[in-house]
Protein backbone atom coordinates (compact mmCIF):
# COMPACT_ATOMS: atom_id res chain seq x y z
CA UNK A 1 0.00 0.00 0.00
CA UNK A 2 1.40 3.41 -0.96
CA UNK A 3 0.14 6.71 0.47
CA UNK A 4 1.25 9.80 -1.45
CA UNK A 5 1.32 13.30 -0.01
CA UNK A 6 2.45 16.14 -2.29
CA UNK A 7 4.06 19.38 -1.05
CA UNK A 8 5.60 22.33 -2.88
CA UNK A 9 8.50 24.09 -1.13
CA UNK A 10 13.32 17.88 0.34
CA UNK A 11 14.87 5.81 0.33
CA UNK A 12 15.44 1.30 -0.78
CA UNK A 13 18.50 -0.23 0.81
CA UNK A 14 21.67 -1.62 -0.77
CA UNK A 15 23.37 -2.35 2.55
CA UNK A 16 20.87 -1.56 5.26
CA UNK A 17 22.31 -0.08 8.45
CA UNK A 18 21.78 -2.09 11.60
CA UNK A 19 21.09 -0.78 15.08
CA UNK A 20 21.26 -2.36 18.53
CA UNK A 21 18.03 -3.07 20.39
CA UNK A 22 18.74 -0.17 22.74
CA UNK A 23 15.30 0.92 23.98
CA UNK A 24 16.55 4.46 24.61
CA UNK A 25 17.60 5.06 21.02
CA UNK A 26 15.12 6.18 18.41
CA UNK A 27 15.92 5.55 14.75
CA UNK A 28 14.52 7.22 11.65
CA UNK A 29 14.91 5.68 8.20
CA UNK A 30 13.80 6.26 4.63
CA UNK A 31 14.99 7.19 1.15
CA UNK A 32 15.81 10.21 -0.96
CA UNK A 33 15.24 9.97 -4.72
CA UNK A 34 16.60 12.82 -6.80
CA UNK A 35 14.23 13.37 -9.71
CA UNK A 36 15.71 16.22 -11.70
CA UNK A 37 16.75 19.81 -11.48
CA UNK A 38 20.26 20.34 -10.10
CA UNK A 39 21.06 16.65 -9.57
CA UNK A 40 24.33 14.79 -9.79
CA UNK A 41 25.24 11.45 -8.23
CA UNK A 42 27.51 12.77 -5.46
CA UNK A 43 27.83 12.65 -1.69
CA UNK A 44 24.89 14.29 0.09
CA UNK A 45 23.63 14.52 3.64
CA UNK A 46 20.42 15.82 5.19
CA UNK A 47 19.88 18.12 8.11
CA UNK A 48 16.82 17.96 10.34
CA UNK A 49 15.79 20.60 12.88
CA UNK A 50 14.19 19.76 16.24
CA UNK A 51 11.14 22.02 16.40
CA UNK A 52 11.21 22.39 20.20
CA UNK A 53 14.95 22.86 20.79
CA UNK A 54 16.02 24.32 17.44
CA UNK A 55 18.98 21.90 17.38
CA UNK A 56 20.04 20.76 13.91
CA UNK A 57 20.91 17.07 13.46
CA UNK A 58 22.98 15.60 10.62
CA UNK A 59 21.57 12.60 8.73
CA UNK A 60 24.07 10.68 6.61
CA UNK A 61 23.00 9.28 3.25
CA UNK A 62 24.37 6.27 1.42
CA UNK A 63 23.96 5.62 -2.31
CA UNK A 64 21.91 2.66 -3.41
CA UNK A 65 24.57 1.85 -6.00
CA UNK A 66 27.38 3.76 -7.76
CA UNK A 67 26.01 6.50 -10.02
CA UNK A 68 22.54 6.18 -8.53
CA UNK A 69 20.32 9.11 -7.62
CA UNK A 70 18.68 7.01 -4.88
CA UNK A 71 20.01 7.41 -1.35
CA UNK A 72 19.11 5.49 1.81
CA UNK A 73 19.31 6.81 5.33
CA UNK A 74 18.97 5.48 8.85
CA UNK A 75 20.03 7.60 11.78
CA UNK A 76 19.60 7.60 15.54
CA UNK A 77 17.97 10.83 16.78
CA UNK A 78 16.81 12.04 20.19
CA UNK A 79 13.03 11.91 20.65
CA UNK A 80 11.17 14.99 19.46
CA UNK A 81 9.40 16.65 16.55
CA UNK A 82 11.55 17.42 13.50
CA UNK A 83 11.41 18.61 9.94
CA UNK A 84 13.92 18.07 7.15
CA UNK A 85 15.74 21.33 6.66
CA UNK A 86 18.37 20.99 3.92
CA UNK A 87 19.98 18.60 1.48
CA UNK A 88 23.70 19.38 1.59
CA UNK A 89 26.43 18.50 -0.92
CA UNK A 90 29.42 19.20 1.36
CA UNK A 91 32.10 18.56 -1.29
CA UNK A 92 30.60 21.31 -3.45
CA UNK A 93 29.54 23.69 -0.67
CA UNK A 94 25.94 23.45 -1.98
CA UNK A 95 22.80 23.53 0.12
CA UNK A 96 19.20 22.98 -1.04
CA UNK A 97 16.36 24.01 1.27
CA UNK A 98 13.81 21.22 1.60
CA UNK A 99 11.14 21.95 4.15
CA UNK A 100 9.95 23.84 7.14
CA UNK A 101 7.86 23.26 10.23
CA UNK A 102 4.80 22.70 8.00
CA UNK A 103 5.99 19.15 7.21
CA UNK A 104 7.08 17.70 10.57
CA UNK A 105 7.65 14.11 11.65
CA UNK A 106 7.69 12.76 15.17
CA UNK A 107 10.39 10.59 16.71
CA UNK A 108 9.30 8.76 19.86
CA UNK A 109 11.77 7.37 22.37
CA UNK A 110 12.78 3.82 21.50
CA UNK A 111 10.77 3.84 18.26
CA UNK A 112 11.91 3.00 14.73
CA UNK A 113 10.27 5.64 12.53
CA UNK A 114 9.88 5.41 8.76
CA UNK A 115 9.62 8.94 7.37
CA UNK A 116 9.05 7.85 3.78
CA UNK A 117 10.64 8.13 0.38
CA UNK A 118 11.29 11.78 -0.42
CA UNK A 119 11.25 12.43 -4.18
CA UNK A 120 13.27 15.64 -4.55
CA UNK A 121 13.66 17.94 -7.50
CA UNK A 122 16.50 20.12 -6.27
CA UNK A 123 16.34 23.72 -7.30
CA UNK A 124 17.52 27.17 -6.37
CA UNK A 125 15.76 28.90 -4.70
CA UNK A 126 12.89 26.36 -4.59
CA UNK A 127 13.01 22.60 -4.12
CA UNK A 128 9.83 20.65 -4.86
CA UNK A 129 9.08 17.28 -3.40
CA UNK A 130 6.57 14.51 -2.90
CA UNK A 131 6.62 11.87 -0.18
CA UNK A 132 5.64 8.23 -0.72
CA UNK A 133 5.03 5.76 2.11
CA UNK A 134 5.74 2.20 0.99
CA UNK A 135 4.95 -0.33 3.71
CA UNK A 136 7.33 -2.84 2.04
CA UNK A 137 10.26 -0.57 3.01
CA UNK A 138 9.36 -1.08 6.68
CA UNK A 139 9.42 -4.86 6.23
CA UNK A 140 12.82 -4.72 4.51
CA UNK A 141 14.27 -2.56 7.26
CA UNK A 142 12.80 -4.81 9.97
CA UNK A 143 14.39 -7.89 8.37
CA UNK A 144 17.78 -6.15 8.22
CA UNK A 145 17.42 -5.08 11.87
CA UNK A 146 15.91 -8.07 13.71
CA UNK A 147 16.95 -6.75 17.14
CA UNK A 148 14.71 -3.67 16.85
CA UNK A 149 11.38 -4.06 18.68
CA UNK A 150 8.82 -4.67 15.91
CA UNK A 151 5.99 -3.32 18.06
CA UNK A 152 7.73 0.08 18.00
CA UNK A 153 7.94 0.49 14.22
CA UNK A 154 6.05 3.62 13.17
CA UNK A 155 5.30 5.88 10.24
CA UNK A 156 6.11 9.52 10.96
CA UNK A 157 3.69 11.15 8.53
CA UNK A 158 4.19 14.90 8.03
CA UNK A 159 1.79 16.91 10.14
CA UNK A 160 0.43 13.87 11.96
CA UNK A 161 1.43 11.89 14.99
CA UNK A 162 3.36 8.69 14.29
CA UNK A 163 1.11 5.70 13.63
CA UNK A 164 2.16 2.41 15.22
CA UNK A 165 2.56 -0.51 12.82
CA UNK A 166 2.77 -4.21 13.63
CA UNK A 167 5.31 -5.62 11.14
CA UNK A 168 5.44 -9.28 10.30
Amino acid sequence: MILRITFIAALTFAALPTFAADTDSAVIFGQIRLTGGNTMPMAYRLTARNIDTGKVERINLSKREPGSLIYDFAESLPAGKYYLLNMVAPNYDSEFRIGDAKSPFEVKEGATVYIGTWNLKLGIPTTTYTIDYDIDEISLFAKANPTRDRTKFMVGAPGKQAISLQTQ
